[in-house]
């Protein structure tokens, strides 16, 4: 249950306001065990800011206290399958936004806080301090040529683990698969002389990540990149497409990290073909 407010001015700016009462309940049912179940019912606000610089030219700033999911402890935790309570978290933003012809900007940073949970060395799945992300994000939208629409963006933060258990050696103060720099870039082409038909080009980035707790194994950084198409087209009178996508074009061999530190292989080159049809 909550209540809003946003106000609008023309040619000056915006401003928002809002409060939220949140009933919160997990409940884990592992097989042959008792039910848990945790719960959590705080109240949670948030505001916002823009005002109007100059023609196309906004600069924003924002607060917001928020409730996320904090997952169960893996298979391999003593206290397997426990429901940690959910996390309270913060993040204030501010930035500019700059809008030009059919491309839009925005250029912000962030500070983003919540309780870190993650295995000890005794493997105990439980709070081990509080993680800040700090970091500016940067992104371009739009349609530069006609047919050709862009999605830009990259994002530097330093995420940063603090508390007793850092203080005393026991965990590294990098957390588990967080990189310090990502950055992607999406382009799809309508082709003129076939309207119908769509390249589209992926590629992402992410940087080196700590692999485990005490950050003694680090996982490379990678970039993969995606190329595909899609043709639209009718099938007995009704709206169809078609789409190839190859992904991870150039077969990187490289790693994920999973909840729990555990590690995933990223999937080799491959191929996926669809069919939808609109009834």
């Amino acid at each position: 249950l909550g209540v809003a407010y946003h106000g609008r001015w023309q040619d000056v700016g915006e401003f928002s306001v809002g409060v939220q009462k949140v009933r919160y309940r997990k409940t884990i049912s592992p097989p042959e065990e008792l039910q848990i179940v945790t719960r959590a019912d705080p109240w949670l606000w948030n505001g916002t800011l823009a005002i109007n610089l100059a023609r196309g030219l906004v600069a924003y700033a924002g607060y917001t206290k928020g409730l996320e999911d904090s997952g169960v402890a893996p298979e391999i935790a003593v206290n397997r399958s426990e429901a940690p309570p959910a996390l309270l978290t913060s993040q204030r933003d501010f930035g500019l936004r700059y809008a030009f012809g059919p491309m839009r900007a925005v250029v912000g940073a962030f500070d983003v806080r919540k309780p870190y949970f993650n295995l000890d060395p005794d493997l105990v799945y439980r709070q081990l301090g509080t993680v800040r992300h700090r970091g500016v994000e940067i992104s371009l939208t739009g349609e530069p040529l006609k047919g050709l629409n862009v999605v830009a963006g990259a994002v530097l933060m330093k995420p940063r683990v603090t508390g007793s258990a850092v203080d005393l050696g026991l965990v590294g103060k990098k957390p588990v698969g967080q990189a310090e720099h990502t950055a992607s870039l999406y382009m799809d082409y309508r082709l003129p002389w076939m309207s119908d038909l769509s390249l589209n080009l992926g590629i992402q980035h992410l940087g080196k990540r700590a692999g485990s707790v005490d950050n003694g194994l680090v996982i490379p950084g990678r970039t993969l990149v995606n190329l595909g198409g899609r043709y639209r087209f009718e099938l007995r009178d009704l709206p169809a497409t078609f789409r190839l996508q190859l992904s991870n074009l150039f077969d990187t061999y490289a790693w994920d990290v999973t909840g729990g530190g555990g590690l995933r292989r990223v999937f080799p080159r491959r191929a996926n073909a669809t069919l939808s049809v609109d009834f």
